[in-house]
């Protein structure tokens, strides 16, 4: 698997923050955006740098659960409702999953400050603790 290219990531870091943006504020959809980072079934320079942004929360996730007996409990205990039906289907759980994970991570725009060395990124959004 190819490591975590953060070259890239800084070459393209404002385009990045540009898309954040424009689909947070509702500029363009996400659908658009998602066919824009690929050519011909291969990534556009932007989108590999994207898939290398997407690394970085990948291995911070990976790496929690690894290490934090507490963030195991409450992926277990998230994946649990979805068994029990309370979240309205695997599709709804996987999406409140995704998100809180990346939260929780600080890898949803605003909390990767420290891990990337990009100061800007709190701007847009926010990390830290998801709510429960």
């Amino acid at each position: 698997m190819p490591g975590i290219d953060l070259g890239r990531i800084e070459r393209h870091w404002k385009d990045i923050l540009r898309i954040i943006g424009s689909i947070h504020t509702g500029a363009v959809r996400a659908h658009d955006v998602i066919r824009m980072l690929s050519h011909d079934g291969r990534p556009t320079p932007l989108g590999d740098a994207i898939a290398h942004y997407g690394r970085i929360a990948k291995t911070l996730h990976i790496l929690r659960m690894a290490d934090e007996p507490g963030y195991r409990r409450q992926i277990k205990a998230q994946a649990n409702l979805q068994v029990s039906g309370m979240l309205g289907g695997p599709r709804a759980v996987d999406v409140v999953l995704a998100l809180r994970s990346a939260r929780a991570g600080g890898v949803l725009v605003g909390g990767c400050e420290s891990a990337c060395g990009f100061d800007q990124l709190g701007a847009v959004g926010g990390g830290g603790e998801a709510e429960a």
